[in-house]
């Protein structure tokens, strides 16, 4: 798995690290305005479909954060335990980011 970060396999894909949602896809396969969102036991949420509107108010929050803040928010949340640096940390929030942004979703 050379070249890969956190959360992200060799093909690109995204596997789970350390028990945790860090590897966890945006967009459920073959579904791209369907979250990938497993209900939890105590949760409502099960693959929530997502309207246009919603995917550009989050894509233009999401855009809102300057790199420096991402940084920190994965200092603060002391993503390293987890494996990987910050920076590979900050490098997939960014590409799954940009995923939300460039997805068109049904009005």
């Amino acid at each position: 798995m050379a070249g890969a970060g956190p959360g992200e396999s060799a093909r690109g894909r995204c596997v789970p690290r350390a028990g945790g949602r860090a590897g966890a896809r945006i967009w459920r396969e073959g579904a791209p305005c369907v979250g990938d969102l497993s209900r939890s036991l105590t949760g409502s949420l099960d693959n929530p479909r997502i309207s246009e509107a919603g995917r550009k108010f989050l894509a233009g929050r999401l855009l809102l954060l300057r790199d420096q803040q991402i940084h920190d928010l994965f200092t603060a949340a002391m993503a390293e335990r987890r494996g990987g640096a910050i920076d590979d940390w900050v490098r997939v929030f960014k590409r799954k980011r940009d995923e939300i942004v460039h997805a068109r979703c049904a009005a």
